[in-house]
């Protein structure tokens, strides 16, 4: 009788021509790395780290890449409030993801801008930042870790461990408000 993982007859040593087949993820790439005809070694996986040194440029030209506007100037103050960043290197230093947590270090903490270069999408590594975000917020004692997001993402989020809650953001600089709208209407308000 055959073994279904090594192909080897029960009781048997496997033989020496027998294949072992790669993990998924490293099958995956190294199928892409046939694909582009590359002869060199792959990538190694990005490394993550927390609140490793990191230019505002770079994360201007990691929003670029994923067709955000660049927010140009504004980092260099978010790294100086945030409680903790993420980033994600290559090997060769390149960052090719990042996310941010803002938190009262207490009760809540919010993750902000999720980014993963376009290269890099559909390898984990969105999902990895976000659960080595939200792993360090637990061992932290943070009670509590949210996020924002669009709706199509709400599958990715939901894999990622959170419970799909609605919500409501007014966002000064992309949406129109109307300041008259804190005057609701009795028969809308559930107070």
């Amino acid at each position: 009788m055959e073994n279904a993982e090594d192909g080897a007859t029960r009781g048997q040593a496997p033989s020496s021509n027998a294949l072992t087949p790669l993990p998924a993820d490293l099958a995956c790439r190294h199928s892409k790395a046939i694909l582009r005809g590359d002869q060199a070694e792959m990538d190694p996986e990005p490394q993550i780290s927390r609140d490793s040194p990191i230019a505002p440029v770079e994360i201007e030209d990691l929003r670029t890449a994923v067709g955000w506007d660049r927010s140009e100037g504004t980092y260099e103050q978010i790294l100086q409030r945030h409680y903790a960043y993420y980033t994600a290197r290559q090997d060769r230093g390149a960052l090719v993801g990042y996310v941010s947590v803002l938190s009262d270090g207490i009760a809540d903490a919010f993750l902000v801008d999720l980014i993963v270069h376009p290269e890099h999408h559909h390898t984990g590594l969105g999902s990895r930042l976000v659960r080595r975000a939200v792993a360090d917020m637990k061992q932290a004692g943070i009670q509590c870790v949210q996020v924002t997001f669009s709706k199509h993402l709400e599958p990715f989020y939901a894999q990622c461990g959170f419970h799909i809650f609605g919500g409501g953001i007014i966002d000064f600089a992309n949406m129109a408000w109307d300041e008259d709208s804190e005057r609701l209407d009795q028969r809308t308000d559930p107070t």
